[in-house]
């Protein structure tokens, strides 16, 4: 029992994680750009609500695909035969 607490506590851990860096990485991208006069930062730009509501349904949607993901590389057993290795 405790070791499943351990458990669903490092998902979420790593749930947390991911969307915290994904959320980051898009910021950072729509953040700034570079033009021949150099560097662009756009803060106006990024701190509208449409922005931050955009970047958040991103995150939200890249999320949802990754635990897809997680389950369907669960449940077909030609994933799980890759990553298990065979002991003779």
């Amino acid at each position: 029992m405790k070791i499943d607490a351990m458990k669903v506590n490092t998902m979420k851990k790593k749930a947390m994680l991911f969307v915290l860096v994904i959320w980051g990485h898009i910021t950072l991208l729509d953040l700034m750009f570079i033009n021949h006069r150099g560097l662009v930062i756009l803060w106006q730009e990024n701190s509208r609500y449409q922005t931050i509501f955009t970047h958040l349904f991103i995150v939200l949607l890249t999320f949802a695909l990754y635990l897809a993901l997680v389950k369907l590389q669960q449940r077909l057993p030609a994933f799980n035969k890759a990553r298990k290795v065979d002991k003779p």
